[in-house]
C-alpha cells in the first residue's frame, strides 16, 4: 500500500516537473530502500518501534536526497509545505537539534495564549527527544517529526510539523499513510509547482 502511494507520487509528479528537472528526478529513481538491518539498528539506537507504514517507506526509498521535494503537505488550516525525505543517515545528523526537551512553558518567547493554541494531541515542547526528524524543507528550519511523546489525546507515531521564526509546532497527521494521500490531493488539486528548489 505504502510502496503504491509512493509510486502514484512519483507518476504525478513526472508528469508535472520541467524539462531541466528531469534530470534530477532520474537520480531520485536511482535510490535504494533502506535494509531491513538498517532500520532495526535505527530502531535500537533510538529505542523506538517504527510504525510498519514508517518502515514500509523506507524500505523502498532511504531518503530522496535533497533538494528533492517528494512531501507536499499542507497544515494548520492548508499552510503548504514542500519537503524532502531525510534518509536515515540525515535523520541522525539533524535529530541533534531536537535531543533535549524543551518545555514552552519553560520559555519567556511563549505566552499561556500561545501554549493554548497547540495542538491537543501535541505536549507543550518547542523540543522533545522522542520526536525523530524525518523530513526537511529545503533551505529552511522546517521538519516534520515522528512523535513517540504525544499527549493523552495523541497516538504514537503522529506526524507533526515544526517550523521555525516564529518556533511553533503544528499537528499534521496520525501516520505516513495520511501524509501520502495528504500529497496526492495536493499535487492533482495542483497547490504545489517546484520539486527542486
Amino acid at each position: 500500500m505504502i510502496k503504491d502511494l509512493a509510486q502514484k507520487i512519483e507518476k504525478i509528479i513526472a508528469e508535472k516537473i520541467a524539462d531541466d528537472e528531469i534530470e534530477y528526478f532520474e537520480n531520485y529513481k536511482q535510490l535504494k530502500g533502506a535494509t531491513e538491518e538498517e532500520i532495526q539498528v535505527f530502531e535500537k539506537e533510538y529505542n523506538v518501534s517504527l510504525p510498519n507504514e514508517f518502515k514500509d517507506l523506507y524500505r523502498y526509498k532511504n531518503g530522496t536526497t535533497y533538494p528533492f521535494s517528494f512531501l507536499q503537505i499542507s497544515y494548520n488550516e492548508e499552510v503548504e509545505a514542500s519537503l524532502f525525505l531525510l534518509s536515515l543517515d540525515e535523520i541522525r545528523h539533524e535529530k541533534k537539534y531536537f535531543n533535549e526537551n524543551k518545555s514552552m512553558a519553560s520559555n519567556d518567547f511563549f505566552s499561556s495564549e500561545d501554549i493554548d493554541k497547540l495542538d491537543k494531541r501535541i505536549k507543550p515542547f518547542i523540543s522533545n527527544e522522542r520526536w525523530i526528524p524525518f523530513a526537511q524543507m529545503p533551505n529552511y528550519d522546517i521538519y516534520l517529526l515522528m512523535d513517540f511523546d504525544p499527549s493523552e489525546n495523541g497516538m504514537q507515531g503522529q506526524v507533526i510539523i515544526y517550523v521555525h521564526d516564529p518556533d511553533f509546532v503544528y499537528y499534521v497527521c496520525d501516520n505516513v499513510q495520511e501524509l501520502l494521500l495528504n500529497t496526492i490531493n495536493n499535487l492533482e488539486s495542483d497547490l504545489f509547482e517546484p520539486f527542486f528548489s
